[in-house]
Order: structure tokens, then C-alpha cells, then sequence
């Protein structure tokens, strides 16, 4: 089954919603009204967006495109890789970073007069350790050396076996501050647990991390018509799972 990745310039949306939504078992006690939980059985992505109205014949979005891309998925059958447009980038590289601008080593800088940006982070770095399925902390490796909180609360990564994106979601959100060592090591803490294995040396995207979904029903994605020829649009999806 393909896995489509939704286009880049369609990345807009006027509202979105991108969480993990937790399962849990529960009972109450008849007597004392104490609830009991067994739980979560599984934490699940979920994501909720609505789309800018669209013009028919808009170059950037155009709603005959979208609703054409939705039906290529063939409603809950289809997959779809995708990235929550509000956590594309580290906290750090959105709010801490302060970048610094380098020449060519004859010091002459590009054709628009701008030279190589320096301070961020990089795109992606490596699982330093192996860990289980199941794990919910993970060490890494390539990272600037002695830097306090690289990777932040609320910050995305996404794990690609051998480099390989995955055909499930194998996204998790960061849940505690950290800083690294004199090697530019760290011990990530997640959730949810690990959705497979990952060995050292498997790849981490800390930059453009994407989860992989279905959309929620077979009704997401119906394009709503209106005057002038305009169409909104919005879809719930869910998260793919390898147990599935």
C-alpha cells in the first residue's frame, strides 16, 4: 500500500488540532464511587485540520486538487504521511537560536549576498543505544556538545530505521528538558512508547518529523462548495499502527 506524502504547499490551515489521544479501561466501584483505571491501552496520534478556503483554480491549493488528493486515498484504506505544521522545528531553533551568517573561505558570500546560516540545530541525529519496543527514553548522539535544553518539552521526533522512513507512525513527543555531554550525547524521555525496536545508528528527524495516518472516517475530506467557486474543506485523521 503507498503511503502519500501531503504536498508542502498545502501545509496552510486556519485551525488544527495535533495530539496524542490516550485509551484507557476503567471501572467504579459500586459502593464507594472510586474509579479504578487500567490503562492507557494505547496512546494514538490524532490530528484535526481545516483548510483555508480554497479557490478552483488557485496555483498554490486548489480544492479540485485536494479533493483529487483525498480521493487517491480511498477513504480509511489509503495512508498518509504528514507533519504537524506547528512543530515542524525544535523549540530550540524557533525561539533560542540567534543565527550567525558565514562566507566562503575566500569570504565571499552567496549570489544574494548571504552566506551559510550557522547555530541551528541539525535535521537529524542517531540513535546512540538500542532500545526495546515499549521503551519511553532513548540515548542519541550528534548534537552540539554542552548545550542546555537542544530538545525541549513539546518538541517532535520521528525515528527512521536504518534512514528508511516507516510505513507505521514512529513520531513521539518529548516530555522533559534535557542538555547533552561533552559528546554531544543525551537521554530523550517520550511518549508514546516505542512504536518498534530501534537499534544504534537508526536515524532521529528532529526537523520535519512526520507521523503516518488514515483518515478517521470515510467521510473526511468532503469538500463543502460555495459562491465564487470556492471550496473548505477539513479532515480528522489517525494514526497508523504496526500492530494494526
Amino acid at each position: 500500500m503507498a503511503i502519500w506524502d501531503w504536498p508542502k504547499c498545502w501545509r496552510a490551515t486556519t485551525q488544527s488540532q495535533f495530539y496524542l489521544a490516550s485509551s484507557s479501561l476503567s471501572s467504579k466501584s459500586p459502593y464507594t464511587g472510586q474509579l479504578t483505571v487500567y490503562g492507557p491501552a494505547v496512546q494514538v496520534w490524532t490530528a484535526k485540520l481545516t483548510f483555508p478556503r480554497m479557490k478552483a483554480d488557485d496555483d498554490r491549493m486548489s480544492w479540485r486538487e485536494v479533493q483529487a488528493f483525498v480521493s487517491r486515498l480511498k477513504g480509511i484504506s489509503g495512508m498518509l504521511r504528514i507533519v504537524d505544521y506547528h512543530r515542524m522545528k525544535t523549540a530550540y531553533d524557533q525561539y533560542a537560536v540567534d543565527p550567525a551568517e558565514q562566507n566562503w573561505s575566500d569570504g565571499t558570500p552567496f549570489s544574494d549576498g548571504h552566506g551559510w546560516v550557522e547555530g541551528f540545530l541539525p535535521p537529524t541525529i542517531e540513535a546512540d543505544d538500542a532500545a526495546e519496543e515499549g521503551a519511553t527514553s532513548l540515548v542519541v548522539r550528534g548534537l552540539p556538545v554542552n548545550l542546555d535544553k537542544p530538545l525541549r518539552m513539546g518538541d517532535l521526533f520521528e525515528v527512521r530505521p536504518n534512514g528508511i522512513p516507516a510505513t507505521h507512525g514512529h513520531l513521539y513527543e518529548c516530555v522533559a528538558n534535557v542538555k547533552t555531554n561533552g559528546d554531544g550525547k543525551t537521554r530523550l524521555y517520550f511518549e508514546p512508547p516505542l512504536r518498534k525496536g530501534v537499534a544504534a545508528g537508526d536515524m532521529i528527524v528532529i526537523r520535519y518529523p512526520t507521523g503516518v495516518f488514515r483518515l478517521a472516517s470515510e467521510q473526511e475530506g468532503v469538500v463543502q462548495r460555495s459562491l465564487l467557486n470556492r471550496g473548505d474543506m477539513g479532515f480528522s485523521l489517525s494514526e497508523v499502527l504496526p500492530w494494526q
